[in-house]
């Protein structure tokens, strides 16, 4: 016998609550990489023979996006390389 789902919540979770109130300024954050040169190391290869394509690294644009509840956003950008 399947399971009942859960109970929708009838109130908002605190964050969003408190930016309709205006005490915080709520924004959801991604992040994306970017490489100015295209590198695929990869390729079709003919059965039980293995191909070697050397692969390079190049310089990368890192964009971050910060989108609000109410359409307000910015991208900062960061170019260079990854540190890990």
């Amino acid at each position: 016998m399947p399971r009942a789902l859960p109970r929708p919540r009838t109130s908002k979770p605190p964050p969003e609550k408190w930016d309709d109130e205006d005490k915080i300024s709520l924004f959801y954050f991604d992040e994306s990489g970017f490489s100015t040169a295209s590198s695929v190391p990869y390729a079709w290869q003919p059965k039980g023979r293995t191909l070697e394509i050397p692969c390079f690294h190049s310089q990368r644009l890192n964009v971050l996006g910060f989108v609000s509840r109410d359409s307000r956003s910015f991208f900062p950008t960061v170019e260079g390389e990854r540190q890990n």
